[in-house]
């Protein structure tokens, strides 16, 4: 259950509302000054109704759980017996994290 890169029911959610996102991402790269714009409150507006209705958020918080229980699985013994500073850990998480982004997992 990975998401998909288009993310099509999203996608089209936010098209039947005249978006042109092809991503969840996308309007970030809009992003004008720092108050919002009427367009961008609109755009977000969307953006959340479409979420929702396409369960996006759900998906997410479900993949990424899978992907975090099976790092805690594959790690649990390093995890358990480890007992370096916290800032040591965090570091070491970090780049467990960045090899496993690197590697496409």
């Amino acid at each position: 259950m990975d998401l998909p890169p288009g993310c099509p029911l999203l996608t089209a959610c936010m098209a039947r509302s005249g978006s042109t996102y092809k991503t969840p991402l996308d309007p970030f790269g809009t992003i004008q000054g720092s108050s919002p714009t009427r367009a961008e409150i609109a755009t977000a507006q969307t953006d959340v109704r479409c979420k929702d209705s396409s369960n996006r958020v759900g998906t997410w918080f479900t993949v990424e759980s899978r992907i975090q229980r099976q790092l805690v699985a594959r790690n649990s013994k390093v995890l358990s017996t480890d007992s370096k500073p916290f800032g040591e850990l965090v570091d070491r998480a970090s780049r467990q994290l960045a090899m496993v982004h690197q590697s496409g997992r």
